[in-house]
Order: structure tokens, then sequence, then C-alpha cells
């Protein structure tokens, strides 16, 4: 008989009784772990008219009267084939297309993940609680999961709150929850529920669920405590000092600014519960722990010198790429074979590539010029897309002698930051490469840098493989840490030790291997200790005992809810200088208007600063630099960034960033009931009368508009969130 897996009532029973399956389940063993049957290759009971059915009474609130796209895409070892399913409409000035994505399984019927994006939020909508939010979550889960749901706990720590799908630096609306699958009371790794609930519209916009069936886990009981594992790592690595960049800071920012941290001094932090043994992440035992071994002193920053605003020319950028690869040995003619660009949490670049001529019809050797300032970015030789192993009474070399080839040719091609870099282990290579992938990290006064350096691959005859150069302009702190080394060691021991898990590592292929019980760090939890406040951070930055509106005291503000909203998104002065009726600055105002947008902008540096008194340094220069491009604010002259932002001026950003600059410049007057801007010049009026006529900004209740008071936190906040919705309307998000 044809077995229903759990969470399938989704789909009627009659229209998956061909497929024969075995009960899911979880069956604990001891000593070795043998691993999982091969699975036949299963096919599709449920028909893709099927699977948009089953989708549309999850999901009711997408507008589903677009045509979809609907394809099946194959299984992947044990897992089912799946129905893809989405829609999408374009969107202008640089933000997400809008429509929703989503996996169904072909076999059992349950939605694998739907993720919605842009037309979420009506106008008038108000702010849903966190419980409220929490809520509508469970009932989804309960909903689409009603037997799994008992084998799950929902995650209460702090960093599974956070939404790690939105822009650096912009408006976080969503409220997350996570519900994590257990077994014998520990967590299973990757197994679970994923919900994000808008906070304006009470609408999930982002579920995904993972499901491993069969599990074959050893038997919950570790010979080694927590605290046994968490000594042996760090008696095995220790901490280090190291400057870092959170990787949510993304390109949003002027000149990226890095914090002094304490980090663990491996790229390997798992032990064994078995048999204390510290493991990386394909499950194999670890000899050498330690990351760096040896820092040199290297004095100075090295940093590149500021933004240009005008690219170097073709004819520079070929010669470097010709200096280059004549360093490799190439005598070929070189072409412009391609460019292209990227962006992080150290800034956005722009490349362009250049190959032999005539190898543009495939993989070819190829040279990345940054276009700006004209560094050696990347180097692909043809190793890199087609490894082959030695050929016989080929030069073979070992990883030592690999490493003086990689440091002479750093000499030869980068002699000034040569200096600046310290070897250190990357992470596991496959033992049956035939090449040597080699990590040297930036070093900056002494202290590591790791987001940044320069990366070189030898192949066992001798030759580069490629290479790669990040090196970026950062505001870099004095090199004065307040804590100590092993300060760090004993803060990290008491705050953030490892936690029991089950760990499902994978082979060189990809395979899932056999469960192992291991300790390792919880996931977001801390991955460094503050060098100065001596704080366990997350990944992003922010204090592991807090959300980022920890600190703040919003009793007794009307705006408290959209004040915590604003705080939760980092987006909010620091909370010990912070009160809600204090005055907002200009700069306050264009960085959150910005941040309402959404959009994951570019670094606009290199189009030269819209105001003379906001340079690439300063640290909203993006979000400044957007707010112009998109008609918030008239680029030229002066901002006074620091200055208190008055209320006329708000009025005016808004109305000219939302499309209404020409209505509010006709001849007329359109009315307002206010009986103070009598005085004012007519646009001033009118923008008023605007900014009010569209529900963004209202008068004192006595008949006054204020328009030279000072716009409070209170006030920008609740203007803050009126934003996406009329947003929507110009740049197709939210």
């Amino acid at each position: 008989m044809a077995a229903l897996a759990p969470g399938a009532g989704q789909a009627g029973a009659a229209e998956i009784s061909s497929v024969v399956r075995a009960p899911s389940a979880v069956v604990y063993t001891t000593g070795q772990v043998a691993s999982a049957p091969s699975v036949a290759a299963v096919e599709p009971a449920i028909s893709d008219k099927k699977a948009l059915e089953i989708l549309k009474n999850a999901f009711p609130d997408p507008d589903w009267s677009g045509e979809q796209d609907i394809s099946l895409s194959p299984g992947q070892g044990p897992d089912n084939p799946a129905w893809t399913i989405s829609m999408r409409r374009p969107s202008m000035y640089g933000g997400p297309a809008s429509g929703f994505h989503a996996r169904v399984d072909a076999v059992t019927g349950e939605i694998l993940n739907f993720s919605l994006r842009g037309n979420i939020i009506g106008a008038g909508s108000e702010i849903i609680s966190r419980e409220k939010a929490r809520a509508i979550a469970e009932s989804l889960a309960r909903k689409l999961q009603p037997e799994r749901i008992g084998s799950m706990l929902l995650d209460s720590s702090q960093s599974a709150a956070q939404n790690y799908y939105r822009a650096a630096n912009s408006l976080n609306l969503a409220y997350s929850f996570n519900w994590k699958r257990t077994a014998g009371g520990m967590p299973v790794d990757g197994n679970g529920i994923n919900i994000s609930v808008n906070a304006l519209s009470g609408r999930v916009v982002e579920y995904s669920y993972n499901w491993q069936a069969d599990l074959k886990l050893p038997a919950a009981k570790a010979n080694i405590s927590a605290k046994e594992a968490s000594g042996e790592l760090m008696d095995q690595t220790g901490m280090y000092l190291s400057y870092y960049v959170p990787d949510n800071q993304g390109n949003s920012e002027g000149t990226p600014r890095a914090r002094l941290v304490y980090r663990l001094n491996t790229t390997s932090s798992m032990v064994d519960a078995e048999n204390s043994q510290l493991i990386d992440y394909l499950g194999r035992p670890v000899e050498s722990a330690r990351q760096f071994d040896s820092i040199p002193e290297a004095p100075g920053d090295m940093n590149p010198p500021a933004p240009a605003t005008e690219r170097i020319s073709p004819g520079s950028a070929l010669e470097k790429a010709k200096s280059f690869f004549r360093e490799l040995g190439y005598t070929e003619e070189l072409e412009q074979s391609g460019g292209g660009s990227g962006s992080g949490p150290l800034g956005r670049e722009e490349y362009w590539s250049y190959s032999p001529r005539g190898s543009s019809r495939g993989p070819s050797p190829s040279v990345m010029i940054e276009v700006f300032t004209g560094r050696v970015a990347s180097f692909h030789g043809m190793e890199a897309y087609y490894e082959r192993p030695a050929q016989e009474g080929s030069k073979t070399i070992t990883r030592d002698e690999a490493m003086v080839i990689a440091r002479n040719f750093i000499g030869r091609v980068e002699p000034q930051l040569s200096r600046h870099l310290v070897p250190g282990e990357s992470y596991p290579w496959d033992d049956s490469a035939t090449t040597y992938q080699l990590r040297f990290s930036r070093v900056v006064n002494g202290i590591v840098f790791p987001q940044d350096g320069i990366s070189v691959t030898v192949g066992q005859d001798g030759k580069i493989v490629s290479y790669s150069c990040d090196w970026h302009r950062v505001i870099f702190p004095p090199a004065k840490a307040s804590i100590t080394a092993d300060d760090a060691a004993a803060i990290w021991l008491e705050k953030a030790p490892l936690k029991l898990a089950y760990f499902f590592p994978r082979d060189q292929q990809g395979k899932t291997l056999p469960a192992r019980l291991v300790y390792r760090p919880e996931y977001g939890g801390a991955e460094s200790i503050d060098a100065l406040t001596g704080e366990p951070l997350k990944w992003d930055g922010i204090p592991l005992d807090g959300l980022k509106s920890g600190g703040y005291d919003f009793t007794g503000s009307w705006a408290a809810q959209q004040l915590k909203l604003m705080a939760e998104s980092g987006l909010l002065p620091p909370s010990e200088s912070f009160s809600p009726g204090s005055p907002a600055s200009r700069r306050d105002g264009l960085r959150l208007i910005i941040a309402a947008a959404g959009l994951n902008y570019n670094d606009d540096r290199r189009s030269g600063p819209a105001f003379s008194d906001v340079s690439a340094e300063d640290p909203d220069f993006t979000a400044i630099q957007r707010a112009a491009q998109l008609g918030f604010v008239e680029k030229g002259g002066q901002l006074l960034p620091g200055e208190p932002l008055d209320r006329k001026t708000l009025a005016a950003w808004l109305v000219s960033g939302l499309g209404y600059r020409e209505v509010a410049s006709i001849p007329s007057l359109i009315e307002s009931p206010f009986k103070d801007i009598s005085g004012l010049p007519l646009k001033d009026r009118n923008n008023i009368g605007l900014a009010c006529g569209l529900g963004l900004l209202s008068g004192d209740g006595s008949g006054n508009f204020r328009p030279l008071d000072s716009v409070t936190w209170e006030e920008l906040a609740a203007v803050i969130m009126k934003l996406p919705s009329r947003l929507n309307e110009r740049l197709g998000r939210y």
C-alpha cells in the first residue's frame, strides 16, 4: 500500500497513490552509521495544475492574474523532483522585480519554498506586533506541516529574528521566525521551517521548508561535554586580533569602516563529540587547526588612494594585462574579451577582461583589470577551467614549494603589497586536486584584515593557474585593543561555547555523508569578540545579547512601534545618545528615506559628490547620492548634513522624490488648512499641501503646520513607515 508522507495532506490521497514510498522516520543507531541507500528515480505524482492549486491555497495573497512560469526540476540524489513556479514583473530604478518564486514537491505536494517580492503593502497599512506576526507564521506552519510541527522547536534566539534577505542598511519590514527540527532534544542541521511576515501587511513574504526523510542518526550521547569540547578547540587554535567589516554593511556606505575584533584562529571549528578531534566541513580530522601562525609587523595600511571619478583608458588597461601575461610566459596578442562589475561589504568595482586574440569562442586564459585603479583583479588560466591530472613524468611539487612559487610571483606583480601579507590555512582543499589553493591575507599595522588579500592557485607542475587580488580603501581604527587575546578567549568560552548538534558532512562531490554528532558554534551566534568592549558580536557586528533595538527606551512614545522597527533595522543613532523627541538631522532624513526605498543600490562614488560638503569618505555618502539620483533632493552646493531637518524641507523632499515636483511648481495655490504657512513662498505651501494630502505629514491639531520646527525622530519614523506603499507606485518595490 502506498504511504502518504507527513504533511502531504495538501494533496488528495488519490493523486499520490501511485507513489510507493516508505514512511519517513528517524532511526537512532550505535557504532558506525551506514550510508543511506540510494533512492530510485521517482516520477511526479502531482501535476503542474495541482501544484499551482496547492500554492494558491496556501498563499492566496499574491496577484495571480499574471502568467506563471512553471517547470519541473529533476530530483537530486534522495530529493524528489519539484515544480518551480514563478511570476515576475519588471521594476524601475534598480529595485528587484515584483512577483513570487516557489517550489512544490512533485511527489508529496509539500511546498518547499515561497518568496514574495514587490507589491506587498497597501496604502494605509498599520504596523503589526512581533507577537501577532508570530501567530500568523505559526498558523501557516501548522497548516502546511500539521504532523511534523510537533517535532520542531521555535528558535527563540535573537539571531533567528533577523531578516537576512534585505539589502544592507535598508528598512527591515519583516519579522522572521525559524522552527528547527529536533531529534533526541538536539537540532538537526538544515531541517525545519523558516517564515518571514511583513510588519505592515501581515502577509507571509518568505517561507522555506526542508526535511530529510529516513534519517539515520548516531545515538545522542557525547563522550565529552560542551565545556571540554570548547576548551579543546580554544587550546588548539586560540584567538587573533583582526580588522573586520560586517558582511551586511554592503556597499550602502561610503568608505567602509572596519572594527577591531578577536576571532577564532581557525577555519575548522567543529569538534567530534565521540573522540574530541577537530574536524573540517567535510568531516575529516584536522591536523593543523591554526589559521595564522606568525603575523608580520607591516607598519602602515597600504590603503589605495581616494576613489577616482574617471576610468583609466582602455590602452592603459591593455598594457596592465599584457604586463601580467608576460610574467606568466604568455606572448600572444591580447584583446578585450568582456567586462563586468561586483559589489560587497568593501564597495563596488568595475572590470574589463582581456584574453589572447581570437579565443572568445570558448574558455581561455583571461585577466581582469579594475577600471578605476588599474589593479589586476584576477587571472584564470586554462587549468582553472579544465583541471587535469599531472602527466606522467611531469614535475610534481609539495605544498611548501607551491607556497614559495606563489610568494615569488606576488613579489613580482605586486611588490609593494607583498610586504603586507600573511599566509594562512584556507578551507580544506580537495585531496584529489592537482593544484594548491593558497591564500595570503592583508596585514594592516600588524593586524590581519582577512577580507582583503591575494589568492594564488599553483599547479603541481609549478605553473600559476589562477590569481585574485582584493585590496580596498578602508577606514581602520587605531590598532589598540582594550582586552587581550586571553581575555577574549575567556569571554568566548563563557558566552559562546560550542553546541551539540547533528552535522551532515558532504564529500568533495557534494554527496551527503552519514550524520555525525559534533560540537559546533551556534548558527547565528557569536563570530567575534569586540576588542574594545569585550562584547561577543554576531556576523553583522551586532552584540550577541541583543537585537539591534537593544538598549533603546521607547516608553511613552506615540511612535514606539515605528521606532522599534527602525531600531531592529539598525537605522537609529546609538541608544545612549538617542531620544524619541530629539531632532533628526538632514543626513538622517535622506538616509532613512533611502532605507525605506529598500534599494540594493550601487556605490555612486565614481560620479563625483552631489554636494560639496559630503565626500566619498562620509558614512552616508551613497545614500545621499542615491537620494539625489532619485530626485528627493536637488544636487549642487551644500547639503549641510548635520543641520536639523525642518518640516518644510521634509515636505519638499517627499513631494519631489515621489514625482510631484512639477505639480508643486504650478502657479496656483494647492489649498491646505494651516494658518501658519501663509507667509511662505507658493511652492513651499504647495509642497506642504501635497505632502499632507498624500497622508505623509499632518499639522499639530490646532491649525498649524509648524514649517520651521525641527522634525523629531518620532515624526520621522512615522513618515518613513508610510513611505513604502507610496514608493511602490514609483519604484515598483514592496
